[in-house]
């Protein structure tokens, strides 16, 4: 039977990910990374094998472009190796 730990994204993990975006504003967008990054949030991945709080942040055309965030879920998912199967 598994517990709480087994299943969220720890503590420590958040707080990195809120810290970063207080403390250390990310300057450009996470999807286009040209542009100004006006809105930030933290995104999380409860996977089996991985759990992870990532810090984000996107400029207004890419957040407009996309409001649902689909494509910036996507674009995570592959820079962090979520859902690939082994080699």
């Amino acid at each position: 039977m598994g517990c709480v730990e087994d299943t969220l994204v720890s503590t420590l993990d958040q707080t990195s990910a809120l810290h970063t975006l207080m403390w250390h504003p990310l300057r450009c967008c996470t999807m286009c990374g040209r542009a100004r990054a006006l809105q930030g949030g933290v995104w999380f991945c409860h996977e089996p094998d991985i759990r992870l709080a990532i810090a984000f942040a996107l400029c207004d055309p890419c957040r407009e472009a996309d409001p649902k965030q689909v494509a910036l879920d996507a674009l995570l998912k592959r820079r962090y190796g979520v859902g690939e199967e082994a080699v």
